[in-house]
């Protein structure tokens, strides 16, 4: 991957994409099909963990919310059975 690439992340159970080291991720369009679930960013620990709850029907449609994630601050989502990811651009 390099600078400029588009990232698109699909996942189905509650867990974390932590870019590689050095690597900065611009979340553009965080999704999640399940309207109790919470995305966020982590650095994998609870006590430093921020959740933003974003409430959707099963159509899937983003947030308008962006993130940068790295290495050391990463995307998260608690889910028990929704489908989950993102849409982002690389941008170190």
């Amino acid at each position: 991957m390099a600078v400029g690439d588009a990232i698109n992340v699909y996942l189905h159970t509650a867990s974390t994409f932590q870019p590689a080291s050095g690597v900065e991720i611009m979340v553009l369009a965080p999704f999640i099909t399940d309207g109790s679930s919470y995305v966020g960013f982590t650095d994998g620990t609870a006590s430093n963990t921020a959740r933003q709850h974003i409430y959707h029907n099963y159509g899937g449609v983003g947030s308008t919310q962006r993130w940068v994630i790295t290495n050391t601050d990463y995307y998260y989502v608690i889910a028990a059975t929704a489908f989950f990811g993102f849409s982002g651009i690389q941008i170190k």
